[in-house]
């Protein structure tokens, strides 16, 4: 398990959060959201994306194990 990076945060990150905290240009983060590399949600009428933290936390510890 890696170091958790997500401990300060919300249950819930926008794009722009995610792509902070992985070091990653914000329409990355959005693509990985669309093509389902890291799940997101879609709320709001302008369906704008959520990540849970939790899907974070499996998408890096998935990366250290490649």
């Amino acid at each position: 398990m890696t170091t958790n990076l997500l401990d300060n945060q919300s249950n819930m990150l926008t794009s722009r959060q995610l792509a902070k905290i992985l070091n990653i240009h914000i329409n990355t983060a959005r693509k990985w959201g669309d093509n389902g590399t890291i799940p997101c949600h879609r709320i709001g009428k302008r369906k704008d994306r959520r990540f849970c933290t939790k899907d974070v936390q499996i998408f890096l510890d998935s990366c250290l194990e490649e």
